[in-house]
């Protein structure tokens, strides 16, 4: 299995009714082409609290959105005797892919992609496939700076750990350290097969077991993306 098919699949699993209704509504408000749907509340499975909703589209981003980005806000979407209450952040597909490859400073978009998330709402299959490559480069990108500061052996939660407490630390939002724990134990499956499928398709060999890993990449290529982690956490 490929990266890119394990994340369409991943993408397709199935969510409560209500939130994909609320996901439709919200995409149609604001004129979007596709909703991912991510967060506490797909870990937990219910519609407590605030929902996490991404609305891309595919317009270019203009003005102000160009520069200062996602567009967040607070949407409530009235379901018969159920209201769905939703925290939704709008930007364009093309700001969202180039953050989910690393090619901004931003660190939020693949260091939240890489967890589960699904895809509630795209517009066409063209659309669907672009959110889903953007999805699979989020986990790539994730993969790499795991490996850079990751514990050069162990197994995928070892990797996961050492990343998630990086860039929690790095955000101005700062998580607590049980937080990488509460997300890992949360579905360790989507990360044991993740890490593996997105160093295999950057060329990175792996060796020992799954209690063991060792990515093999040359140490020049390792202090780069350090440099690179160093100067995203500076920022």
């Amino acid at each position: 299995m490929s990266l890119n098919q394990a994340v369409a699949a991943s993408l397709a699993q199935p969510v409560k009714p209500e939130i994909v209704a609320a996901a439709r509504q919200v995409c149609a408000r604001l004129g979007g082409d596709a909703v991912l749907f991510y967060g506490s509340n797909l870990r937990r499975d219910d519609l407590e609290g605030l929902v996490d909703f991404y609305v891309l589209h595919r317009r270019p981003a203009r003005g102000l959105a160009a520069l200062i980005w996602p567009d967040v806000g607070y949407h409530e979407i009235g379901l018969g005797a159920v209201t769905v209450r939703a925290k939704v952040a709008v930007m364009s597909l093309a700001q969202f892919r180039r953050a989910a490859r690393g090619e901004s400073i931003d660190t939020t978009v693949w260091a939240r992609f890489c967890q589960p998330a699904r895809l509630l709402v795209a517009n066409d299959l063209a659309m669907a496939a672009a959110v889903t490559q953007a999805v699979a480069d989020a986990i790539a990108t994730a993969a790499r700076f795991a490996l850079a500061l990751g514990p050069g052996q162990g197994p995928a939660q070892a990797w996961w750990r050492a990343l998630f407490r990086q860039t929690y630390r790095a955000e101005l939002r700062v998580e607590p350290p049980a937080r990488s724990d509460a997300i890992l134990s949360a579905d360790p499956a989507h990360f044991a097969t993740m890490l593996p499928l997105a160093w295999a398709s950057q060329g990175i060999l792996l060796s020992g077991s799954g209690a063991a890993w060792q990515p093999e990449v040359p140490q020049g290529q390792r202090r780069r993306w350090q440099r690179a982690w160093r100067l995203r956490r500076a920022l």
